[in-house]
């Protein structure tokens, strides 16, 4: 059986983080591990996951670091240094799953490939009452109180988009199908191309550089639609990367690049570099 860490991202939304936790205690299979991975949350933040280690079945670790700024993918790339299992599912505290999301996930972890689900919305206005209880979730669906709702409805039959290297000669198309929010690999794989840019300190398309240098290292990417599923819920605000961060994503798209230059590695020597990607 493999063994699953799951790594939740979170900053400031105990709201969120309580909804998301709740439905992943009733999730079977479970993973081997959960790890909050807080980008240095208040202390509420901390006394809502201590509640949850305390009721917990499954082993949960609160993963803290400071707050410097934005720094998800430092973050991640710490959760991922304490994980001990062998395959990653990485998602944020305001992404609740889909019932079969950590099934779906089991079924489509394959050597030489990373995975990337979908993300439906829950608008803003009605996060309070969602629930992935059936009858809930339909209400939402078809009560027009989702954005994407075309991604909301599990598919069980549906196979996965494949693609590799040569399928990208520029960003976008890589971009569009990249979620960092639903974003899945072997841990070997991810240690392999040194983790996530930790140069990006706002908001960036980090997950699509990621995919970008495992791509370049061999990898394959799968995509699912409607199966790999979670629900975000929304905060009414929609940030849109500029254009120079997607340059430099494309740039280690295209250059061939394998490894980030600030990464796990510059996290565990304690030399992260005090560069930033435009």
């Amino acid at each position: 059986m493999i063994k699953i860490s799951l790594l939740i991202t979170t900053y400031n939304d105990p709201i969120r983080l309580e909804k998301t936790l709740t439905h992943y205690l009733t999730h079977r299979p479970q993973p081997h591990e959960i790890l909050i991975c807080d980008d240095g949350s208040k202390a509420d933040t901390k006394n809502l996951v201590d509640s949850f280690i305390r009721k917990s079945k499954t082993p949960m670790i609160h993963v803290y670091q400071e707050d410097h700024g934005w720094d998800v993918s430092g973050i991640r790339n710490l959760g991922a240094i304490q994980s001990s299992g062998d395959y990653l599912i990485i998602t944020d505290g305001d992404c609740v799953p889909h019932p079969r999301f950590i099934s779906d996930h089991l079924e489509a972890a394959e050597t030489g490939y990373f995975v990337f689900g979908s993300r439906a919305h829950v608008l803003k206005e009605h996060i309070g009452g969602f629930s992935t209880r059936p009858d809930v979730r339909f209400q939402y669906i078809f009560g027009k109180k989702m954005a994407n709702r075309r991604v909301a409805i599990r598919n069980p039959f549906e196979k996965p988009l494949i693609r590799d290297r040569s399928a990208f000669s520029t960003i976008e198309p890589l971009a569009s199908l990249c979620i960092g929010c639903n974003f899945a690999m072997w841990k070997r794989d991810l240690l392999a191309v040194n983790g996530f840019e930790e140069n990006f300190r706002a908001w960036a398309p980090e997950d699509a550089e990621c995919a970008a240098r495992m791509l370049n290292v061999g990898l394959k990417l799968k995509k699912y639609r409607q199966k790999c599923m979670v629900y975000h819920l929304d905060h009414g605000n929609n940030s849109t990367p500029s254009p120079e961060k997607y340059k430099y994503c494309e740039v280690s798209l295209l250059s061939g690049k394998i490894e980030t230059d600030n990464g796990i590695k510059q996290h565990l020597a304690g030399s992260k570099a005090s560069t930033t990607a435009p």
